[in-house]
């Protein structure tokens, strides 16, 4: 969304592509009144075409789309989704939480090993680098 606050009440129109698609997430993917929303209506919600089509002077620019009291983008005609749980993930099977152990383990062994390798690497090069210097006399 919009990385800088606003004041309060001015309406709100996303910089660019991605700054839309941050308020999108936000809010237009999550709202029953999105096309693309298995829950929302077939209708679609007008407020992104108009704001796409007309600048934020422009009569029938959404006054929905506004900085909200705390001065950040929001959308008042926002009606979040309910959760019914169907997107909920399953728990991984313990089998899965145990092999996952393992592989965090090797893991973090093989760091450690490149680590110890890296460092002995470095005392060999700075010791190739002294025996390069002039030697006093």
């Amino acid at each position: 969304m919009s990385p800088f606050k606003s004041t309060p009440g001015q309406a709100y129109r996303p910089s660019n592509g991605s700054e839309f698609s941050s308020f999108e997430s936000a809010y237009c993917r999550r709202c029953t009144k999105d096309l693309h929303h298995p829950h929302g209506d077939s209708g679609g919600c007008p407020l992104i075409v108009r704001a796409m089509a007309l600048g934020v002077e422009e009569e029938g620019y959404p006054q929905e789309w506004i900085h909200g009291p705390d001065g950040w983008p929001t959308c008042t005609a926002f009606d979040p989704i309910e959760d019914d749980g169907e997107d909920e993930p399953e728990p991984p099977a313990p089998q899965i939480i145990d092999l996952m152990q393992v592989l965090k383990e090797s893991l973090a062994e093989e760091m450690m090993m490149r680590e110890a390798e890296a460092s002995a690497g470095m005392a060999i090069d700075q010791d190739k680098a002294r025996s390069a210097l002039p030697k006093e006399e």
